[in-house]
């Protein structure tokens, strides 16, 4: 096989090739800084975007479509924004969870549901959840999903899904 031999404190002096393309780069330079101060001077030789104070421009139907459709959106996201996240965690979060393990949270703001993923310790456990969040003020309408008994895990913990009306207040469900 081959040795190799490798030199990293190789210096050379740069060739005439660098210099070129050094000397390319500053008139490139100059010429746009000459051509950017020549087109301030002369504004009228050139076209400039249309001022602020210059009269609204006919929309198409379809631009008019398109700017509803996008007005909707930001509405709908504004909305969502606006709901009382808060008081929703406070009220997850004073629930009794002695044998209760949130697993993971999914709101639709929208339709003012959350789904809950949890484990419980045992289905006691999952049905007592279950009926303190039916008894709570802010929550309604708690259905379970689904259920699934761990066998392999010691202990036979329960994993669970649940779907319920989130409200704003007493009177009106989102």
């Amino acid at each position: 096989m081959r040795s190799l031999t490798l030199e990293f404190n190789q210096t050379r002096k740069p060739g005439w090739q660098s210099w070129m393309t050094l000397g390319v780069g500053g008139l490139a330079c100059l010429i746009s800084l000459s051509f950017y101060t020549w087109r301030d001077e002369q504004p009228a030789m050139l076209p400039r975007a249309p001022s602020s104070t210059s009269t609204e421009l006919v929309r198409s139907p379809a631009q008019m479509r398109l700017q509803a459709q996008m007005l909707n959106e930001m509405r709908r996201v504004s909305a969502q924004m606006n709901r009382p996240w808060e008081r929703l965690f406070v009220t997850l979060e004073t629930l009794p969870m002695e044998d209760i393990g949130l697993l993971g949270l999914a709101t639709d703001a929208r339709k003012g549901q959350l789904r809950i993923q949890a484990e419980a310790r045992d289905l006691e456990a999952m049905l007592a959840f279950h009926r303190r969040l039916e008894e709570g003020e802010a929550l309604s309408d708690v259905y379970l999903l689904n259920h699934e008994v761990l066998e392999r895990n010691p202990g036979r913990p329960v994993r669970f899904s649940l779907l319920l009306t989130w409200r704003l207040d007493d009177d009106a469900v989102l």
